[in-house]
C-alpha cells in the first residue's frame, strides 16, 4: 500500500524530493555488494556483480506513493526470465552469469590457445560480456528503467607454452621447448605486483598436445575455470579444431623488428635527403626458442582482475644483418666522382656496399596489467623501470660494423678497362649500437639505439688498359679519395623510431 507516500495529488510529479515518478516513492537494493542503493537518491543505480556459480544473493524493495493498489508493477528481467517484485517487502532475489543445469542459458564462448597468447601483448578481460538484469516498473503514467545489475563471472585462466621455430625460405620448423615453458611460468609467479593482488597458487594444470603447424605439435599446459565451473576441457576443444595455425604475433614482432630497423636506423630528420631506407641483401636467423605463460585471474570483483605474463627468448634474435647503403652514399656524398662511381656500380648491379648490423638479444622478463597500468619485473620479481638491457636471463647486444668493397669492369670499344673501387681498412664506422627495454607508460618497447653513424671514407681508383692480346699498352693509375659521411643523426632511447612494442602500447615519438 502506498500508505503515507501518497502525492498531494496523485499523477503529480513531487516538487522538492527529486522524485520524478508519479507512482514509485523508492527502490531499495540491498546486501549484493555489501552495499545499500536506494532510488531516487541514486538516480540511475547501476552494480557489477560476480558470480562464483553459487549465485549472487541480495533483495529488492519497492515502496509506492500510488493510492490504487498493486501499483507500479515491478519485473528484475534478463533475455532469459523474468523476476517478480511486490511492492512493500523486500523480495529475496538470487542473481547468476550462468544458472548450473540450464541447458538453455546461453553457452560460454571459449577461445583457442592461439587467440589467448595473440593478445598478450594487450590482453582484455575474459568473459567481459555479462549477464545483463534491468529492474522495469510499469506505474500509471509511465514504464521505467531505474536500476541495471551486470553479473560477470569469476575467471581463473592459466597457460604456458613452449616451443622453438625456424624458418628458411618458406619452410617453417617448430620445435617443443619445455625448459622455456618452465621458465616463463616461473617468472610469471615470481611477478609481485603494488597491489599484491598476486597469482594465487594450487592450480591443477592439465597437459595437451596442440598442432601449431601442419605436422608440428607442442605441449601445452592449461587450466580453465569460468564462474566456479571447470571448462578446460572447452578450451582444449577450441584450440583442437583449429587444424593450422600459421604463426603467433611474438613471431611477427620480431620481423617487424628487423624491418623497422632497415627502414630507420639511419634516420635524420634535418637532412634533406629524407629517405634512408636500406636495401637487406642477407638475413641470417638463429632458430628463435621462446616461453610464454599467461594467466588472468578475476576473483574479488571486476575492478581488480589481473593479468600476469611470463615472457622468455633465448634468443629471441641472433641475426647479423647486411644492409646496402650504396644508394645512400650516392645521395649524401659531396664528392662528384664518388657520386659517379656509386651509380655506376648500382648500374652494374656490383651491390657489396654495406654495413653489417649484429643482433644477440636474450629477454627474461615477466608483465602485470591491472587497472590499465603495467609493471615489469625481472625473473626474481624484482620491478624494473626506465630502460633494461642486460640482467638475468635478458642480454640485449647489438654492434655494427662497414664494409666497403666493390668492382667494376667495363669493356670498352678497343679494349678491357678496369676499374676497382675498394675501400679496406682504411674505412671506418664510427658508432656505438645498442639494445635495450624501454619501460615507459603506455607498455614496454625493445628499441636500437645509436650514439650517429658516421662514415670515414678512404678509397682509391685503379685504372689499367690493355689490348685485345692482353699487352698493356698504358701504365697503372690511380687516385685517392676521402670524405666524412653522416649516414645517420643520434636515436637516443626515448626517441629513437627502431622499436617494436612487446606489452601495452609503443611509446609515442614526436
Amino acid at each position: 500500500m502506498a500508505g503515507n507516500n501518497l502525492s498531494l495529488k496523485a499523477g503529480t510529479v513531487c516538487a522538492t524530493c527529486n522524485n520524478p515518478d508519479p507512482c514509485l516513492h523508492t527502490i531499495t537494493i540491498d546486501q549484493f555488494d555489501k552495499k545499500k542503493h536506494i532510488w531516487p537518491e541514486e538516480q540511475k543505480i547501476y552494480l557489477s556483480l560476480l558470480d562464483d556459480g553459487k549465485g549472487c544473493d541480495g533483495t529488492i524493495q519497492l515502496e509506492s506513493k500510488c493510492g490504487k493498489p498493486d501499483c507500479p508493477v515491478a519485473t528484475l528481467e534478463n533475455h532469459d526470465e523474468k523476476i517478480p517484485l511486490q511492492a512493500g517487502t523486500a523480495t529475496p532475489v538470487k542473481l547468476y552469469f550462468k544458472k548450473p543445469g540450464d541447458a538453455f542459458s546461453r553457452p560460454v564462448k571459449v577461445s583457442s590457445l592461439w587467440d589467448y597468447l595473440d593478445n598478450i601483448a594487450l590482453p582484455t578481460d575474459m568473459f567481459s560480456e555479462p549477464n545483463e538484469y534491468n529492474l522495469i516498473t510499469q506505474g500509471c503514467y509511465q514504464c521505467s528503467n531505474y536500476a541495471k545489475i551486470d553479473v560477470y563471472p569469476t575467471v581463473e585462466f592459466q597457460v604456458g607454452i613452449g616451443f622453438s621455430y625456424e624458418q628458411k625460405g618458406r619452410e617453417r620448423t617448430w620445435k617443443e621447448r619445455t625448459s622455456e615453458r618452465i621458465a616463463a611460468q616461473k617468472n610469471m609467479k615470481n611477478a609481485k605486483p603494488k597491489n599484491k593482488n598476486k597469482l594465487r597458487s594450487g592450480w591443477t594444470l592439465h597437459t595437451d598436445q596442440f598442432e601449431i603447424a601442419k605436422e608440428y605439435k607442442v605441449s601445452a599446459e592449461y587450466q580453465l575455470n569460468v564462474g566456479g565451473f571447470e571448462r578446460s576441457k572447452d578450451f582444449s576443444y577450441a584450440t583442437k579444431k583449429i587444424e593450422r595455425y600459421k604463426t603467433i604475433q611474438q613471431i611477427n614482432k620480431i620481423k617487424k623488428f628487423i624491418s623497422n630497423l632497415a627502414d630507420n636506423l639511419l634516420e635524420d630528420k634535418d637532412s634533406k635527403v629524407k629517405s634512408r631506407k636500406m636495401i637487406p641483401l642477407n638475413i641470417n636467423f638463429a632458430p628463435v626458442q621462446m616461453g610464454v605463460a599467461y594467466a588472468y585471474q578475476r576473483l574479488d570483483d571486476i575492478v581488480n582482475s589481473s593479468h600476469y605474463i611470463g615472457f622468455v627468448a633465448a634468443p629471441l634474435l641472433k641475426t647479423d644483418l647486411k644492409l646496402n647503403i650504396l644508394p645512400l652514399l650516392a645521395m649524401l656524398s659531396r664528392n662528384a666522382k664518388v657520386v659517379e662511381f656509386c651509380n655506376k656500380l648500382i648500374a652494374s648491379k656490383a651491390l657489396d656496399v654495406y654495413i653489417m648490423v649484429s643482433l644477440d638479444l636474450h629477454i627474461s622478463i615477466a608483465a602485470t596489467l591491472q587497472n590499465q597500468s603495467w609493471e615489469f619485473f625481472e625473473p626474481d620479481g624484482k620491478a624494473f623501470t626506465g630502460t633494461l638491457d642486460t640482467g638475468e636471463g635478458t642480454k640485449l647486444q647489438g654492434g655494427l660494423t662497414g664494409e666497403i668493397s666493390a668492382a667494376y669492369d667495363k669493356e670498352a670499344l678497343w679494349a678491357n678497362v678496369s676499374f676497382k673501387f675498394h675501400i679496406g681498412g682504411s674505412t671506418k664506422i664510427q658508432t656505438s649500437l645498442g639494445v635495450a627495454l624501454d619501460n615507459h607508460s603506455d607498455g614496454l618497447d625493445l628499441v636500437c639505439y645509436h650514439d650517429g653513424i658516421v662514415i670515414d671514407l678512404k678509397f682509391e681508383t685503379e685504372f689499367k688498359a690493355e689490348d685485345r692480346r692482353g699487352e698493356y699498352f698504358n701504365t697503372k693509375k690511380s687516385k685517392q679519395y676521402e670524405e666524412k659521411i653522416v649516414l645517420g643523426k643520434p636515436h637516443e632511447i626515448e626517441n629513437s623510431p627502431v622499436r617494436v612494442n612487446l606489452f601495452g602500447k609503443s611509446r609515442l615519438i614526436a
